[in-house]
């Protein structure tokens, strides 16, 4: 029972300790491209969504873009950043 206390904590260390950061708490990234495509991002520090232009190819960018602004209080809206 003392083994199965153990790695219960081992199990949950590593599930915490692998989880990704929350995409609302992202800095904007436009990417590279040259497609300016206007879409929405969750800036922490106002609580509000906002437009930024887009490069088109998710390369070198986080999760922290939306379609719509719609979208991105849906999902980030009241969010709290620490």
């Amino acid at each position: 029972m003392k083994h199965a206390g153990i790695l219960m904590l081992l199990l949950s260390v590593v599930v915490f300790a692998g989880a990704a950061p929350d995409r609302c708490c992202l800095k904007e990234e436009s990417g590279v491209g040259k497609a300016a495509i206007p879409m929405y991002y969750f800036d922490a520090a106002s609580g509000e969504c906002k437009t930024f232009m887009f490069g088109g190819l998710k390369i070198m960018v986080n999760d922290n873009r939306f379609a719509s602004a719609e979208e991105c209080m849906e999902n980030c809206g009241g969010k709290k950043c620490s």
